[in-house]
C-alpha cells in the first residue's frame, strides 16, 4: 500500500496546480459528505467523490486519477477518525493541493467506540443529527476561504440543515412503531444510528475487517440471535450476503440490507441513502 501511495504521489507532483476550472473545487471521500458539500457551496461548486459506488472503504486504494483530483482541489474533505488512513499521508505530502484539509471528525461530540479496539467509531455519519453539526462545520470553513460567497453559502447550509432535521422526524417517526429492536449487523457501522433512533446493535457478524468470523464467534451469534429472540440480521451492500444469510437461515431471523455509503441509483444522495436503510430496517423487523 505504502509503495503504490509513493508512486501515486511521485505522479501528482508532476503536474502542479492541476485546475478542473473556475468556482470552487472540492474532493470528498464518501458519497454522504459530498450532498452536504454540493449542497451547501451551491452550483458552482465541483465536487468529485473518491469512493465509487460499491466499494469497500476500508479496502479503499488512491488511483491516479483520484491523486490528480486531490492534487487539484481548493478542499479536500474526509471523515476522520481513522476512517482514510491513506488520506493522511497523502495531504501531508501533496504539494500540489491549492486549499487544505477539512477533517468533518472534529465536530462530533459523545463518541462510540470501535469494539473491543477502543478506536473511535468513524460511521457517525448514518446520525441526520451529528450531520448538521457536519454542516455547519462545512459552512464555516467555506466561508473562511470565500468570504465573498458568505451569504449563499449560509443560506444553502440553511436550508440543509432544516431537510437534515425533517429527516431525522422522518426516520424516527418510521422507526417508532417497532416492536422489535434488537438487531445484527454486519459490521459495528450502526451504533450512532442505533444511539439515535433507540435500537440495539446486538452484535456484528464481521469483527475484523475482510476476516471471517471464527467458528466460535459465529455459534455464539447463532445462541444470542435464539436466546434474545432477535428478529433482524442484515449484511451490506459493500459486501456478501452469505454470512447473514447462513445465519438466517439458521436461527429463523429475518436478512436484510442496509448500506453505509451509497452512491448508487435509488440512494445516490444522503437522504435517500437513509430513507432506504430506515425502510429496510423496517421492512426486516416486519413492521
Amino acid at each position: 500500500m505504502n509503495t503504490i501511495i509513493s508512486l501515486l504521489m511521485a505522479a501528482v507532483l508532476l503536474v502542479p496546480g492541476l485546475s478542473y476550472g473556475k468556482g470552487i473545487t472540492v474532493t470528498v471521500t464518501i458519497p454522504p459528505i459530498a450532498t452536504l458539500v454540493e449542497s451547501i457551496a451551491g452550483a458552482d461548486a465541483r465536487v468529485f467523490i473518491l469512493l465509487k459506488a460499491g466499494s469497500d472503504p476500508h479496502s479503499y486504494e488512491p488511483s491516479p486519477s483520484d491523486m490528480k483530483k486531490i492534487a487539484g482541489s481548493d478542499l479536500v474533505v474526509s471523515v476522520g477518525f481513522g476512517f482514510e488512513r491513506w488520506l493522511t499521508k497523502i495531504l501531508e505530502s501533496n504539494e500540489g493541493n491549492r486549499g487544505g484539509a477539512l477533517d468533518c471528525s472534529v465536530v462530533v461530540k459523545d463518541t462510540i467506540a470501535l469494539g473491543v479496539s477502543g478506536d473511535v467509531n468513524p460511521h457517525y455519519w448514518l446520525d441526520p443529527v451529528i450531520m448538521i453539526d457536519v454542516s455547519r462545520h462545512i459552512s464555516s470553513v467555506l466561508t473562511e476561504q470565500y468570504p465573498n460567497r458568505k451569504e449563499e453559502i449560509e443560506k444553502n447550509r440553511d436550508s440543509l440543515i432544516s431537510k437534515l432535521q425533517s429527516l431525522d422526524g422522518e426516520i424516527r417517526a418510521r422507526l417508532a412503531r417497532l416492536e422489535h429492536r434488537k438487531f445484527i449487523a454486519f459490521h459495528s457501522a450502526w451504533d450512532y444510528f442505533a444511539r439515535r433512533y433507540n435500537l440495539v446493535q446486538a452484535d456484528v457478524i464481521e469483527t475484523a475487517h475482510e476476516k471471517e468470523p471464527s467458528a466460535k464467534h459465529f455459534a455464539s451469534l447463532i445462541r444470542k440471535i435464539r436466546k434474545e429472540k432477535i428478529r433482524a440480521v442484515f449484511t451490506e451492500a459493500q459486501s456478501s450476503s452469505r454470512l447473514a444469510k447462513t445465519l438466517a437461515e439458521e436461527t429463523g431471523a429475518r436478512e436484510g440490507i442496509l448500506d453505509t455509503i451509497g452512491g448508487v441509483r435509488g440512494r445516490a444522495d444522503y437522504f435517500s441513502l437513509m430513507r432506504f436503510n430506515a425502510d429496510q430496517l423496517g421492512k426486516t423487523f416486519g413492521e
